[in-house]
């Protein structure tokens, strides 16, 4: 017999988002902070280096960003699969009166 915890289900989803994503979000702090650092610092030396520098920066930020979306994601769809062990436990409950 599978014995499922819907409350637990839910809360593994707020846990999740609530331990990453503070993490996640600091570093999308942090590499703001970065975009103060001038592509052109980097011309001086190699013209590669500018063009490495700013598509790296912009590559890390769109994979932040991902990352934090699916940990919204990882939330709804545990919150929906608590939903549905819930209502197949009651929809299988025999009741007596």
């Amino acid at each position: 017999m599978i014995h499922a915890d819907p409350k637990a289900i839910r809360r593994l989803g707020e846990t999740i988002e609530s331990q990453v994503g503070p993490s996640l979000d600091g570093a999308a702090e942090r590499l703001t902070a970065t975009r103060g650092i001038e592509h052109s610092n980097f011309t001086a030396v190699v013209p590669v280096l500018a063009v490495a520098y700013v598509g790296a920066v912009e590559f890390v930020e769109e994979q932040l960003r991902s990352k934090r979306e699916h940990l919204g994601e990882i939330r709804s769809r545990l919150g929906r699969t608590a939903d549905n062990w819930a209502a197949a436990d009651e929809a299988s409950t025999i009741k007596t009166r």
